[in-house]
């Protein structure tokens, strides 16, 4: 079925009881439909959708210091090119 904008609910992390919908043009996401994954959306300063992508099966989103501290918490440590620590 090829429609013109999807509705998309956005999670509300303020108040979140609360539902956010976004219109984005379907285009932006090439494949939407084929995918029942989470999805990167992004943007501009005026709240508009740009564009985005689906996330892989095996992939996730998380900054490098979470990251860094979950590695830590279970033993492992983070290392650069030179095998030093990060």
């Amino acid at each position: 079925m090829l429609r013109r904008n999807m509705e998309v609910p956005v999670r509300n992390l303020i108040f979140p009881n609360e539902n956010i919908f976004m219109f984005i043009p379907e285009e932006k996401i090439p494949n939407f439909d084929d995918f029942e994954r989470p999805l990167v959306i992004f943007r501009n300063a005026e709240g508009d959708f740009l564009n985005g992508f689906a996330l892989a099966a095996d992939e996730f989103i998380t900054s490098f210091n979470s990251l860094r501290e979950r590695c830590e918490l279970m033993g492992i440590y983070l290392v650069d090119g030179c095998g030093e620590r990060l």
